[in-house]
């Protein structure tokens, strides 16, 4: 439901053959045509990878800890991709927490292909696990996920990260049950 109700928000600012990529804390939608798509797992999990144990109850470092959380989303993205047989081509109109990590990133409103986008998250995790202070759990969270999940479903795509469209699934959902309620209420007179 919230895919749909997400993907309903943005195709109200964007055009209407776009795809739709959105991050929350314990899941992500993908749309792509009428498709939609939803993987069981987001940012949540990567922050407690990061702060956790990596083998056998023993503290690993920092690098070790990165490198777990991105074969750990890797894994589970295989996992997905055989279980859902996605089909995703074409434009993705990036929205939700994906445009805080755009942000951060310093990619916002400009259109990246798969490799350019799998390009800077690499680059990005790499300068994490040079950096052992540079410990902010929730962003290298989002740079991992979106890393493996840009790298192990998209080939042939593109993406923006669009700032003046700030959507959210109760945005959707409001959208469309306030113009039903406008509708039925015009067939009754």
């Amino acid at each position: 439901e919230e895919a749909r109700y997400e993907l309903q928000a943005m195709r109200s600012h964007c055009e209407p053959s776009d795809g739709m990529v959105s991050m929350g804390g314990k899941s992500m939608q993908i749309a792509c045509g009428d498709a939609l798509y939803s993987l069981p797992f987001a940012m949540h999990l990567g922050v407690g990878l990061l702060h956790g144990d990596v083998v056998g109850g023993s503290s690993g470092a920092w690098t070790a800890k990165v490198d777990h959380c991105l074969r750990e989303y890797g894994r589970l993205v295989a996992q997905e991709r055989e279980r859902q047989s996605f089909k995703l081509e074409g434009t993705f109109v990036c929205v939700t927490d994906t445009l805080i990590l755009a942000g951060e990133l310093g990619v916002l409103d400009r259109y990246l292909s798969a490799a350019e986008l799998v390009d800077v998250l690499a680059r990005r995790a790499r300068d994490m696990t040079e950096s052992q202070t540079d410990k902010e759990f929730v962003h290298a969270a989002r740079v991992l996920l979106m890393q493996a999940v840009i790298s192990g479903l998209f080939s042939e795509s593109r993406f923006i990260f669009r700032s003046d469209v700030n959507i959210s699934w109760p945005t959707g959902y409001f959208s469309t049950h306030c113009r039903q309620g406008i509708t039925n209420s015009n067939a009754s007179l």
